[in-house]
């Protein structure tokens, strides 16, 4: 079967370069947290690694398993895969190994949850740059002490070693979303005094001393994701105190990855609604792009091969990240490809992605063939899928209900 560049003649659809691993192709399934860690058990594995084949097999380039703890008080949730859980990375190698079978190359992203989690709901103390409460979730954090923050930072670099040991190619740094590593960046969120705060330079310190722990740990790529945003808001991490903050950085990474958003009550730029516009930060992510030269990628409702070719195109990034429309349908890229692109799924915005504040488990989607047929049973009164009869079928567009014909049973 040839490679996509050479059938299609789309620039995303070239290679890219991370550096030293290749990439097949600049279209990723983006960085989830799947929710997975409460399942792993022999009979549900098989189903996990399922999952992932689906993307490696409809030729995506760059494959996530996203939201990884670092340790035990650094999870999202009770659900999160931690690298320290000899059970977790069994079956993340399995994960690896899954995806590299397929052509595609894994990257596993790792992060401490902050003050974004509760200290009822993982049985740890949260811990943040300052002390100060997510509106979301409402427990005041402790302000990590230096002992705190070496112990966090070395976290990382072992939590690196053993993802690389299980065979991701790449590492990234969650350094976005308001989790931990965001909480230090941004100047609304940190309030010390200290070498750790008040300055661009102070803010990012710990970014920089954890970029040099993982890229220690044998990595051949690295890369962070940080926000260009954080409400839609003046305030936060601004992009140019952004540019500031990594230009240091810019000889250890090997990409910079680009979204925006934290926990709000207000409106999710995390997972943004349709309506908010298509590919959100791309000029925020071309602007990186010049500033850093370094590769770039870059999420936010991209939902479409044109358009991902299209960010591509205009070099506003280097590679596209997609995520609901993937899950929506894993097969959007071979459709395309088959010149089937009207029988692509799309995301209906069920947002039984958003599987957390739901309640649930895992992720999930009742498109996806994987998860419907593999998952749903976990998944008590959610439908699954879409039908004629429900109001979510109703509000797609009419090409989007003619797919339904097109549909994988």
């Amino acid at each position: 079967m040839p490679e996509l560049g050479t059938c299609c003649g789309q620039e995303a659809f070239s290679s890219l370069a991370l550096g030293s691993v290749m990439l097949r192709n600049r279209i990723g399934f983006g960085p989830v947290n799947p929710g997975f860690g409460s399942l792993l058990d022999p009979r549900r594995a098989g189903d996990i690694c399922e999952f992932y084949r689906q993307y490696a097999m409809a030729r995506v380039g760059l494959i996530y398993l996203g939201g990884v703890a670092v340790s035990p008080e650094g999870r999202a949730n009770v659900h999160s895969l931690t690298m320290h859980d000899p059970i977790h990375r069994r079956v993340i190698e399995q994960i690896a190994e899954t995806v590299a079978a397929g052509g595609s190359t894994l990257a596993v992203q790792l992060m401490h949850a902050g003050r974004q989690t509760s200290s009822s709901e993982i049985g740890c103390p949260i811990l943040a740059a300052s002390a100060e409460a997510c509106h979301v979730i409402g427990e005041v954090p402790a302000e990590a002490t230096r002992a705190d923050i070496r112990r966090i930072v070395t976290r990382f670099g072992e939590a690196a070693r053993l993802a690389v040991k299980a065979g991701a190619a790449a590492i990234e740094i969650h350094a976005a979303h308001g989790y931990l590593v965001s909480g230090f960046l941004s100047q609304r969120l940190n309030r010390r005094s200290d070498c750790y705060g008040g300055s661009v330079h102070g803010r990012f310190r710990i970014l920089r001393e954890i970029v040099s722990e993982v890229r220690n740990a044998g990595a051949e790529c690295v890369g962070i994701r940080v926000n260009v945003s954080e409400s839609g808001r003046p305030g936060g991490t601004e992009l140019p105190e952004l540019l500031e903050g990594l230009l240091p950085l810019v000889a250890s990474l090997d990409y910079t990855s680009v979204t925006a958003g934290i926990y709000t009550r207000s409106q999710d730029w995390i997972i943004p609604a349709r309506k908010l516009g298509r590919a959100l930060w791309r000029h925020q992510a071309a602007a990186l792009r010049h500033g850093l030269g370094l590769p770039i990628m870059v999420a936010g409702n991209i939902d479409s091969v044109e358009l991902a070719n299209q960010v591509v195109q205009e070099e506003s990034a280097d590679l596209v990240l997609m995520v609901r429309a993937l899950l929506a349908d894993p097969n959007l890229i071979t459709k395309w490809v088959d010149g089937r692109s009207d029988c692509v799924q799309p995301c209906t915005e069920l947002f039984y992605c958003k599987y957390h504040s739901r309640g649930a488990p895992h992720v999930y989607c009742p498109h996806n063939p994987v998860l419907r047929k593999r998952f749903g049973a976990d998944y008590h009164g959610a439908p699954r899928q879409a039908t004629a009869d429900s109001g979510a079928y109703r509000r797609m567009p009419y090409a989007a209900r003619k797919s339904r014909t097109c549909e994988e049973p």
